[in-house]
């Protein structure tokens, strides 16, 4: 008897870990009925998964993979094991069934655009559904119909013996599996719950299925880290940093489980852990290019620029089509100084996203910053036809109206700036000026006082509301407003001659004397 003729009944099993207690309960019934089955239960390390992999594919007949909803979910992930099994089924022409399990739906757009590419036909083989109450029924009639095929029908390649070294591995595992069978039929029952609860889409009823798998299967690690997010979800942080540190304590290397609990933390307000558990996940996969995105945040935010804009920068060369990683580097290269290379990664923001309002703002704010008023107030008006109510544009193109003493101009686009967001001082002072300048001295002083209630230590609006009191004849209050500046900050040498202006105006020769010695004094 050839190599062929014994392994006729040899199965290779392609499963998700999500849908585990499934692939052991088809393991060990197959193994039972005398089939050589090959299950990867023993997480292989990416150097080795090639061979390992291949090998066993090659060396079997049939080719089962279990389909179901959380076995196609989007993740992050060096090489999605899952697919290039399947990937290797075809190239090798090996018997493919897929089983399906509870909720897979052919039609379902997450199943179409998994399903990509040359592993679509996969869709096009012939299914098994099969469920734990109706299993011996699935078993007889996977095994009668599905697997038992001649070669000569199937028309694969020839089967070819693993090597000694992979020989070697595929002990270890089956000796690992023999551990954990039987499978008891709550752990089914409880993969029954969790896919349920994936495909809802009510929170509560999520939350209610999660907990019914959990009870169920206290092992279950990916309900703990779908419950996590459902209480993240719920603002409920504690509950879901519990979960996702349970499903780290069952598997501690999943590294979109510590993604998650980062990014809890982080809304905690817990930055250093949010960074630790970023860092994790890049130790356990260094092409997570949302790990470098949400690392290089927090970076910024702590005012680590280089570090943020050297996470954002590997964030691009993993992704390089997203306008989002340009824009935050770009605005962190704009803050230790580097100008040319912001404005490179504005620009280029903008050629990915040509509407990305906050990109045109900010090549504005370089081009302001350069000096290039004309390039700036273009793109300030493409960012507010973008985004009418964007409040801070209004107040930067102000700022150019008023520089270019265009004060009218200014005046118009800090009176919108302030109907959208009216408690920024600034916005006030810088209105409350170009109103001085126009000699409109009652409306200076209103917008200078309304600076002054939104932050009582404005030194230049008490000086500048001082110099508006001056201007229309209010000599009291204008002294009153010099004596409140200097005692915010005595250095202020302007202050104390306009206080000897005053006291001399006001025939109070000896104080101002003072005050314009005081002054002559700070400027020698």
């Amino acid at each position: 008897m050839n190599f062929m003729e014994e392994n006729h009944k040899s199965v290779f099993i392609s499963y998700r870990r999500t849908n585990l207690p499934w692939a052991l309960l088809i393991y060990d019934k197959l193994t039972n009925l005398d089939y050589d089955v090959f299950l990867d239960f023993i997480s292989i390390g990416s150097g080795d998964f090639e061979q390992i992999i291949v090998e066993n594919i090659k060396a079997r007949n049939h080719f089962i993979v279990l389909l179901s909803p959380s076995a196609i979910e989007k993740r992050e992930e060096q090489i999605d094991w899952y697919r290039r099994e399947m990937e290797y089924a075809l190239k090798y022409q090996r018997n493919i069934v897929p089983i399906t399990l509870e909720g897979f739906d052919y039609k379902s757009q997450e199943t179409i655009e998994y399903f990509s590419g040359d592993i679509k036909k996969i869709l096009k083989y012939n299914s098994l559904a099969i469920s734990y109450p109706y299993l011996p029924a699935v078993i007889d009639k996977l095994c009668n119909q599905y697997l038992n095929i001649q070669l000569d029908e199937v028309k694969h390649p020839k089967l070819h013996p693993v090597s000694q070294e992979v020989e070697k591995y595929v002990k270890e595992q089956k000796q690992r599996i023999e551990e954990q069978i039987p499978i008891d039929e709550k752990r089914l029952l409880a993969q029954k719950w969790y896919e349920q609860a994936n495909q809802s889409k009510l929170i509560t009823e999520k939350l209610r299925l999660y907990n019914k798998a959990i009870k169920l299967d206290p092992k279950i690690q990916y309900a703990y880290n779908n419950r996590g997010i459902i209480y993240d979800v719920m603002k409920k942080y504690e509950k879901a940093i519990e979960d996702y540190t349970k499903a780290i304590e069952l598997e501690p290397n999943l590294p979109w489980v510590y993604f998650n609990r980062g990014f809890t933390y982080y809304k905690m307000g817990n930055f250093q852990k949010a960074i630790d558990d970023y860092s994790r996940v890049i130790k356990l996969n260094p092409k997570f290019p949302d790990a470098y995105r949400r690392r290089g945040k927090i970076y910024s935010e702590l005012k680590q620029y280089s570090k943020s804009i050297t996470d954002f920068s590997m964030a691009i060369i993993l992704d390089n089509d997203q306008p989002d990683d340009y824009f935050n580097r770009g605005k962190d290269y704009d803050k230790v100084g580097q100008i040319k290379k912001a404005l490179n990664d504005f620009n280029k923001a903008i050629s990915l996203n040509p509407e990305f309002t906050g990109a045109f703002h900010n090549r504005g704010v370089i081009y302001h910053e350069l000096g290039k008023y004309e390039k700036a107030i273009e793109d300030y008006d493409q960012a507010i036809r973008l985004d009418p109510k964007y409040g801070e544009v209004y107040f930067n193109r102000g700022l150019i109206f008023y520089q270019v003493e265009k004060y009218k101009k200014a005046i118009n686009d800090l009176t919108r700036a302030i109907k959208i967001n009216s408690k920024l001082p600034i916005y006030f002072f810088l209105r409350g000026n170009a109103y001085g300048i126009l000699k409109k001295y009652e409306e200076a002083i209103e917008d200078f006082s309304q600076a002054i209630r939104l932050n009582p230590d404005y030194v230049n609006a008490y000086i500048n509301r001082g110099i508006s009191f001056s201007n229309v004849n209010h000599n009291k209050e204008a002294i009153e407003d010099f004596f409140k500046a200097i005692k915010l900050n005595p250095l202020i040498a302007e202050d104390y001659k306009n206080q000897g202006d005053l006291h001399n105006h006001m025939m109070q020769f000896q104080n101002a004397i003072k005050n314009f010695e005081k002054a002559i004094e700070l400027c020698l």
